[in-house]
């Protein structure tokens, strides 16, 4: 599957979990290896959920992850 038409099938799936519509979903990362995709998808909604959606070429069947952004801590790597 192309990878948008991969992003479109997972902005439905997102929007059916979540009840969002589709415009109010968009595509944080994505990417295609051999025939399996992978994207990390939010909304505009601020409930702090992601959503990581894969779908396996060779099942084809798709997987939604549900997340939930629980903790942002500050590492100081280095000196400005």
């Amino acid at each position: 599957m192309d990878t948008d038409a991969f992003n479109n099938r997972a902005k439905l799936a997102v929007s059916k979990l979540t009840g969002v519509p589709v415009y109010g979903i968009y595509v944080v990362w994505t990417c295609k290896i051999l025939e399996n995709n992978k994207s990390l998808l939010a909304t505009t909604e601020s409930d702090g959920l992601y959503f990581e959606v894969t779908h396996n070429g060779h099942t084809g069947e798709m997987y939604v992850d549900k997340y939930k952004k629980q903790l942002q801590d500050v590492i100081q790597i280095g000196e400005r």
